[in-house]
Protein backbone atom coordinates (compact mmCIF):
# COMPACT_ATOMS: atom_id res chain seq x y z
CA UNK A 1 0.00 0.00 0.00
CA UNK A 2 2.82 2.40 0.87
CA UNK A 3 4.53 1.78 -2.48
CA UNK A 4 1.23 2.35 -4.28
CA UNK A 5 0.76 5.71 -2.55
CA UNK A 6 4.34 6.74 -3.37
CA UNK A 7 3.79 5.85 -7.02
CA UNK A 8 0.59 7.91 -7.06
CA UNK A 9 2.32 10.95 -5.56
CA UNK A 10 5.14 10.75 -8.10
CA UNK A 11 2.67 10.34 -10.95
CA UNK A 12 0.85 13.44 -9.81
CA UNK A 13 3.94 15.65 -9.67
CA UNK A 14 5.14 14.42 -13.05
CA UNK A 15 1.85 14.65 -14.91
CA UNK A 16 -0.52 17.22 -13.38
CA UNK A 17 -0.14 20.74 -14.79
CA UNK A 18 -1.41 23.88 -13.05
CA UNK A 19 -1.40 27.02 -15.15
CA UNK A 20 -2.71 29.34 -12.48
CA UNK A 21 0.58 30.62 -11.07
CA UNK A 22 2.22 33.78 -12.35
CA UNK A 23 5.88 33.99 -13.29
CA UNK A 24 8.62 35.78 -11.39
CA UNK A 25 12.33 36.44 -11.67
CA UNK A 26 12.77 36.68 -7.87
CA UNK A 27 14.69 33.43 -7.73
CA UNK A 28 17.94 32.94 -5.78
CA UNK A 29 20.83 32.50 -8.19
CA UNK A 30 21.56 29.01 -6.78
CA UNK A 31 18.21 27.65 -7.98
CA UNK A 32 18.29 26.29 -11.51
CA UNK A 33 16.50 24.24 -14.12
CA UNK A 34 17.52 20.65 -14.76
CA UNK A 35 17.03 19.42 -18.31
CA UNK A 36 18.50 16.77 -20.56
CA UNK A 37 20.38 17.10 -23.83
CA UNK A 38 21.35 20.15 -25.84
CA UNK A 39 17.86 21.45 -26.62
CA UNK A 40 14.75 22.02 -24.54
CA UNK A 41 11.72 21.00 -26.58
CA UNK A 42 8.27 22.27 -25.55
CA UNK A 43 6.85 19.94 -22.93
CA UNK A 44 10.21 18.23 -22.39
CA UNK A 45 10.89 16.62 -19.04
CA UNK A 46 12.45 19.11 -16.64
CA UNK A 47 13.10 19.36 -12.93
CA UNK A 48 14.54 21.90 -10.53
CA UNK A 49 17.78 21.79 -8.55
CA UNK A 50 19.70 23.99 -6.14
CA UNK A 51 23.43 24.58 -5.95
CA UNK A 52 24.69 23.60 -2.47
CA UNK A 53 28.41 23.71 -3.32
CA UNK A 54 30.23 25.23 -6.31
CA UNK A 55 29.96 21.91 -8.18
CA UNK A 56 27.10 20.09 -6.41
CA UNK A 57 23.39 20.34 -7.23
CA UNK A 58 20.74 18.97 -4.85
CA UNK A 59 17.58 17.64 -6.50
CA UNK A 60 15.05 14.79 -6.37
CA UNK A 61 16.52 11.38 -7.18
CA UNK A 62 13.64 10.46 -9.51
CA UNK A 63 14.72 13.41 -11.67
CA UNK A 64 18.22 12.09 -12.36
CA UNK A 65 18.15 8.35 -11.64
CA UNK A 66 17.56 7.60 -15.32
CA UNK A 67 20.61 9.68 -16.28
CA UNK A 68 22.99 8.06 -13.78
CA UNK A 69 24.73 6.10 -16.54
CA UNK A 70 24.95 9.16 -18.80
CA UNK A 71 25.42 12.11 -16.43
CA UNK A 72 26.81 14.31 -19.21
CA UNK A 73 23.27 14.53 -20.60
CA UNK A 74 22.20 16.57 -17.54
CA UNK A 75 22.09 20.35 -17.92
CA UNK A 76 21.80 22.72 -14.96
CA UNK A 77 20.92 26.33 -15.86
CA UNK A 78 21.23 28.78 -12.97
CA UNK A 79 21.73 32.46 -12.20
CA UNK A 80 18.41 33.41 -13.80
CA UNK A 81 17.86 37.08 -14.55
CA UNK A 82 15.27 38.65 -16.86
CA UNK A 83 14.07 35.17 -17.76
CA UNK A 84 17.49 33.87 -18.84
CA UNK A 85 20.20 31.83 -17.12
CA UNK A 86 23.67 33.31 -16.70
CA UNK A 87 25.49 30.02 -16.28
CA UNK A 88 25.21 26.37 -17.29
CA UNK A 89 26.69 23.31 -15.63
CA UNK A 90 26.90 19.84 -17.12
CA UNK A 91 26.58 16.64 -15.12
CA UNK A 92 29.70 14.60 -14.42
CA UNK A 93 28.34 12.13 -11.84
CA UNK A 94 25.03 11.35 -10.13
CA UNK A 95 25.09 10.45 -6.43
CA UNK A 96 22.00 8.46 -5.45
CA UNK A 97 20.61 7.03 -2.21
CA UNK A 98 20.45 3.29 -1.68
CA UNK A 99 16.67 3.32 -1.34
CA UNK A 100 13.87 4.32 -3.70
CA UNK A 101 11.42 5.10 -0.89
CA UNK A 102 9.74 8.52 -1.05
CA UNK A 103 11.65 9.64 2.06
CA UNK A 104 14.92 8.93 0.22
CA UNK A 105 13.96 10.70 -3.01
CA UNK A 106 16.96 13.04 -3.02
CA UNK A 107 20.19 13.10 -5.03
CA UNK A 108 23.32 15.11 -5.73
CA UNK A 109 24.61 15.90 -9.21
CA UNK A 110 28.34 16.54 -9.44
CA UNK A 111 28.97 19.10 -12.19
CA UNK A 112 31.88 18.96 -14.62
CA UNK A 113 33.19 22.31 -13.31
CA UNK A 114 32.73 24.65 -10.39
CA UNK A 115 30.37 27.59 -10.83
CA UNK A 116 31.81 30.86 -9.58
CA UNK A 117 29.85 32.52 -6.79
CA UNK A 118 29.43 35.73 -8.79
CA UNK A 119 27.29 33.78 -11.25
CA UNK A 120 25.40 31.52 -8.82
CA UNK A 121 26.02 31.45 -5.07
CA UNK A 122 25.50 28.05 -3.35
CA UNK A 123 23.01 27.95 -0.50
CA UNK A 124 23.65 26.27 2.87
CA UNK A 125 21.46 23.54 4.31
CA UNK A 126 19.27 24.52 7.26
CA UNK A 127 19.88 22.91 10.63
CA UNK A 128 16.26 23.47 11.69
CA UNK A 129 12.90 24.26 10.13
CA UNK A 130 10.86 27.16 11.45
CA UNK A 131 7.89 29.20 10.25
CA UNK A 132 6.89 29.44 6.62
CA UNK A 133 9.03 28.53 3.64
CA UNK A 134 9.30 29.58 0.02
CA UNK A 135 9.43 27.13 -2.85
CA UNK A 136 11.35 28.28 -5.92
CA UNK A 137 11.31 26.19 -9.06
CA UNK A 138 10.29 25.63 -12.66
CA UNK A 139 7.20 24.30 -14.39
CA UNK A 140 7.04 21.87 -17.27
CA UNK A 141 4.24 23.82 -18.94
CA UNK A 142 6.45 26.94 -19.09
CA UNK A 143 10.07 25.76 -18.77
CA UNK A 144 11.71 28.85 -20.23
CA UNK A 145 11.50 30.99 -17.10
CA UNK A 146 11.27 30.62 -13.32
CA UNK A 147 7.84 30.13 -11.78
CA UNK A 148 6.47 32.45 -9.16
CA UNK A 149 7.65 31.50 -5.66
CA UNK A 150 5.11 29.85 -3.40
CA UNK A 151 4.72 30.28 0.34
CA UNK A 152 4.49 26.88 2.03
CA UNK A 153 3.51 25.99 5.59
CA UNK A 154 4.41 22.71 7.25
CA UNK A 155 1.37 20.54 8.01
CA UNK A 156 2.98 17.15 8.64
CA UNK A 157 6.32 15.81 9.83
CA UNK A 158 7.29 12.21 9.07
CA UNK A 159 10.68 10.48 9.18
CA UNK A 160 12.66 12.24 6.46
CA UNK A 161 9.58 13.99 5.06
CA UNK A 162 7.76 17.30 5.50
CA UNK A 163 4.18 17.77 4.29
CA UNK A 164 3.18 21.22 3.04
CA UNK A 165 0.01 23.09 2.16
CA UNK A 166 1.37 24.40 -1.16
CA UNK A 167 0.69 22.49 -4.40
CA UNK A 168 3.40 20.91 -6.54
CA UNK A 169 3.21 20.47 -10.31
CA UNK A 170 5.33 18.93 -13.02
CA UNK A 171 8.75 20.60 -13.05
CA UNK A 172 8.70 21.37 -9.31
CA UNK A 173 10.46 18.09 -8.51
CA UNK A 174 13.79 18.96 -6.91
CA UNK A 175 12.72 22.50 -6.06
CA UNK A 176 14.14 23.76 -2.75
CA UNK A 177 11.97 24.78 0.18
CA UNK A 178 13.83 27.80 1.54
CA UNK A 179 13.75 29.75 4.77
CA UNK A 180 15.33 33.15 5.25
CA UNK A 181 17.82 33.89 8.01
CA UNK A 182 19.79 37.06 8.69
CA UNK A 183 22.61 35.61 6.59
CA UNK A 184 20.27 34.81 3.68
CA UNK A 185 18.40 31.78 2.32
CA UNK A 186 18.82 28.24 3.64
CA UNK A 187 17.63 24.97 2.08
CA UNK A 188 15.18 23.18 4.37
CA UNK A 189 13.95 20.40 2.06
CA UNK A 190 13.58 19.30 -1.55
CA UNK A 191 10.16 18.97 -3.20
CA UNK A 192 9.48 15.43 -4.38
CA UNK A 193 5.75 14.76 -4.77
CA UNK A 194 2.26 16.14 -4.91
CA UNK A 195 -0.32 14.81 -2.47
CA UNK A 196 -4.08 14.53 -2.28
CA UNK A 197 -4.19 13.17 1.28
CA UNK A 198 -6.10 15.51 3.56
CA UNK A 199 -4.82 19.10 3.73
CA UNK A 200 -1.27 18.07 2.74
CA UNK A 201 -0.76 19.05 -0.90
CA UNK A 202 2.92 18.21 -1.33
CA UNK A 203 5.83 16.33 0.22
CA UNK A 204 9.47 17.33 0.51
CA UNK A 205 12.52 15.39 1.67
CA UNK A 206 14.87 16.68 4.37
CA UNK A 207 18.55 16.26 3.35
CA UNK A 208 19.75 13.01 4.98
CA UNK A 209 23.10 12.34 6.61
CA UNK A 210 24.78 11.06 3.44
CA UNK A 211 24.10 14.41 1.74
CA UNK A 212 25.50 16.34 4.68
CA UNK A 213 28.60 14.15 4.72
CA UNK A 214 29.16 14.68 0.99
CA UNK A 215 29.19 18.46 1.14
CA UNK A 216 32.53 20.24 1.62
Amino acid sequence: MRKAKCALWLLLILMVPDRGAAQSADMPSAVGRISYGETLAPGAAICTGVLVAPDLVLTASHCVRGAAEDPASIRFDAGWEDGRPDVRGQGAKVLLPGSEELSSDIALVLLDHQIVAEMATPLPLATSSEGSHEMHGFRRDDPGRPAAPQTCHTLAVLPGLLGFDCPAVSGNSGAPLLQRREEGWEVVAIMVAASAIGPVRSWAVRPPDWVLQTLP
